[in-house]
């Protein structure tokens, strides 16, 4: 017990907490040896006294009964191998105290792919000896294997920063043994922010700037980080001019991390990072792509075969490897899988193979597919048969951004309600009676009541996207209820709010707006006009397994609720050209490729997806062509379409989706039918 308790004020004077004191004390007493061994102390306390390493400071403040129980212990105990306290490490984190590191560490099929690449790339590009840096080093087990496998004759000097004491202490150890002490290490203790700027303010940049780093740097979302930390990060990517990367207040923290990285990496350095997917197709990603396509050649990104390339990460994740340089010419990534550490050596190959099917130009995107670079790991045919048709369309001005054709305020989110069974008319509680020119009644199951309420008061709107999931041309089931703060209430009026009140439904807008709550419908319609004849489902189940069409459209202007986007556009041909387009196996092809995955199931585009996203260009139709496509509309938009996948398996509806794309594909002017048989073979594929 004596021991245990010795032990664990050791652990809180190095402010290391564990979740197994005594794999704790061997992975000390083992990263205490092993650093003896290789700067040839024979006694700790010479050690000690040696000041080799800031990274044992620490155990200077331990008490000489503390020391003296260190000694015994480095005489009695086992001794760990270094390389297997690299692994153990991980492991002995408290949960806790991992999540409020966010850190993750690389996983073998990782770093086996990054200590091979460094290889490849010093043999191709360097003749001298190079500074290897990690800014998130963790226990250094990538810079260890890529010691390993470059040498370390061929290394001038290898840094790192890490959060967490012990892992520190682990890798300075393991990073020594490899090195056997005969280069200059570096390992500091503490927060890489600060770090680096400390670094900064004292001048000493020179002695950091790095050749190659490879690094997992932490991740978690913004929210989950103490708003004053927050703050302190922005003022440090601020401090070193990173602001304007910046385009979003809710920063990643691994976005920040490259900030450091790119700051600290030597012109025609290598950089190789672990990074979540959602990096590259999030908002706040944007800023990133920007600083990647300015300063630097992006050799290849990489996805891994188990998802992640970090031990128990439940994100997924890619590996981005890139060239710092300023000399970028018309360079295309390599995207592609890395499925088992015996691709390894064929994938770097392929990653220098530069007439490769699988290369995309990133400094040309269309701005839809730069927005989502996780549309380029599709299939290398289907993928280029997209951007041949965007890219074309582009070109002959067939396809145009929308942003290009309409306004920000011509496409918006439908209104949000607080108590659907009290604003939406039928609900749970009441159901349509009768309608008059000046009423619509209802009625009451539960207490038999019938109800009068003004038209005037309600507004006609679609609620849910899967009631209109088999038909183009809609017509809403439902009535929005919107009462102006300033009404006097009749009697109906009055009973209708009063059970609304005492059945719970109208509980979560009265919480959400206080006294006025029941107008918060109709205030957003004042204030939003959100009236349109194009709709677009927020989100879809991405193997349309209960949906027809993906747009509807009606012929009266109608509002709807968050569930939908609204296309406000006033000209009825237009109106029904954009609900082809939005029903088109093109456009649906690159939905379904380029949405954001929300869940197992789930995808969807944003506002601004849509907004940048390419749409025919109407005012540059063809009338011919254009009278076709009406037509077209015109005879199909009642029609009942099963789910997409049977689509193709009848007749009828292969007949129907078969004009309609090739109709689109002539607007775009491109007449390959194997563009149009490509598009078929992708998407049924995806429909499985």
């Amino acid at each position: 017990m004596k021991n245990n308790e010795t032990m664990t004020e050791i652990l809180k004077k190095l402010n290391t907490p564990v979740n197994n004191i005594e794999l704790a004390e061997r992975i000390i007493i083992s990263s205490l040896k092993t650093i003896m061994q290789y700067t040839s102390c024979e006694y700790f306390e010479d050690l000690l006294k040696a000041d080799k390493t800031s990274i044992l400071d620490k155990f200077k403040k331990l008490s000489q009964e503390e020391i003296d129980y260190l000694i015994k212990r480095m005489d009695d105990a086992s001794i760990l191998p270094i390389e297997k306290c690299q692994v153990i490490v991980q492991k002995i984190i408290p949960q806790k105290t991992r999540k409020s590191l966010a850190s993750y560490f690389t996983n073998d099929i990782g770093i086996e792919f990054m200590s091979e690449f460094v290889k490849k790339y010093y043999n191709n590009t360097f003749d001298k000896k190079v500074i290897i840096a990690d800014p998130f080093l963790g226990s250094a087990r990538t810079i260890t294997k890529t010691i390993e496998k470059l040498g370390f004759e061929n290394i001038k000097k290898i840094y790192g920063i890490e959060k967490y004491y012990l892992s520190a202490l682990v890798g300075y150890s393991a990073i020594l043994k490899a090195t056997k002490g005969e280069i200059d290490i570096e390992v500091i203790h503490g927060d890489t922010f600060n770090v680096i700027t400390n670094i900064l303010r004292n001048n000493r940049l020179n002695n950091y700037s790095t050749d190659i780093i490879l690094t997992n740097p932490p991740f978690t979302r913004w929210s989950n980080l103490d708003n004053q930390y927050r703050n302190k990060l922005i003022n440090i990517i601020k401090e070193l001019n990173y602001s304007k990367y910046l385009t979003r207040k809710d920063a990643s923290l691994q976005i920040l991390s490259m900030f450091l990285v790119d700051y600290l990496l030597k012109d025609n350095g290598l950089v190789i990072s672990v990074l979540p997917a959602s990096t590259f197709y999030t908002n706040s990603g944007n800023g990133y792509k920007h600083l990647l396509k300015k300063n630097y050649e992006v050799y290849a990104i990489l996805e891994n075969n188990g998802s992640s390339f970090s031990e128990d990460s439940g994100f997924k994740e890619i590996m981005l490897i890139a060239k710092k340089t300023q000399k970028i010419n018309n360079y295309k990534t390599f995207f592609g899988k890395l499925r088992n550490e015996e691709e390894i050596k064929n994938i770097i190959k392929e990653i220098f193979n530069f007439n490769n099917k699988n290369r995309v130009n990133l400094y040309n995107l269309p701005e839809i597919m730069d927005r989502n670079w996780s549309f380029l790991f599709e299939d290398s045919d289907f993928r280029n048969t997209i951007l041949k048709i965007i890219n074309y369309g582009k070109e002959q001005e067939t396809l145009i951004e929308f942003n290009n054709l309409f306004k920000k305020e011509n496409i918006i989110r439908g209104i949000e309600m607080y108590g659907t069974d009290f604003f939406f008319i039928p609900n749970k509680f009441w159901t349509i009676k009768n309608e008059t020119n000046e009423y619509v009644e209802i009625y009451n199951n539960t207490n038999q009541k019938t109800l009068r309420i003004k038209r005037e008061l309600l507004t006609k709107v679609l609620r849910k996207p899967n009631m209109f999931a088999n038909k183009m041309a809609v017509k809403p089931s439902s009535y929005a209820l919107s009462i102006p703060e300033d009404l006097d209430f009749d009697y109906d009026l009055k009973e209708y709010i009063d059970y609304g009140v005492k059945s719970g439904t109208a509980k979560f807008s009265i919480t959400a707006w206080g006294e006025k709550w029941y107008s918060h419908i109709h205030n957003q319609i004042q204030k939003k006009q959100p009236y349109g004849n194009i709709f677009l489902p927020d989100k879809v189940d991405s193997t349309f397994k209960h949906r027809g069409v993906f747009a509807n459209y009606t012929e009266n202007e109608t509002i709807a609720t968050k569930n939908f986007y609204i296309l406000k556009i006033k000209d009825k041909e237009a109106q029904k050209l954009l609900t082809l387009w939005f029903n088109s196996t093109i456009f649906l092809s690159i939905f379904i490729s380029m949405g954001k995955k929300i869940s197992d199931r789930f995808i969807r585009f944003l506002g601004q997806d849509y907004f940048h996203g390419v749409i025919p260009n109407i005012n540059n139709i063809d009338n011919d062509l254009k009278t076709d496509m009406i037509d077209l509309f015109d005879n199909i938009k009642e029609k009942e379409f099963p789910p997409l996948k049977h689509q193709f398996e009848i007749d009828e509806f292969l007949k129907i989706r078969y004009i309609l794309d090739s109709l689109i594909l002539e607007m775009i002017g491109i007449n390959e039918k194997e563009i149009q048989n490509n598009i078929y073979k992708y998407i049924k594929k995806k429909l499985i």
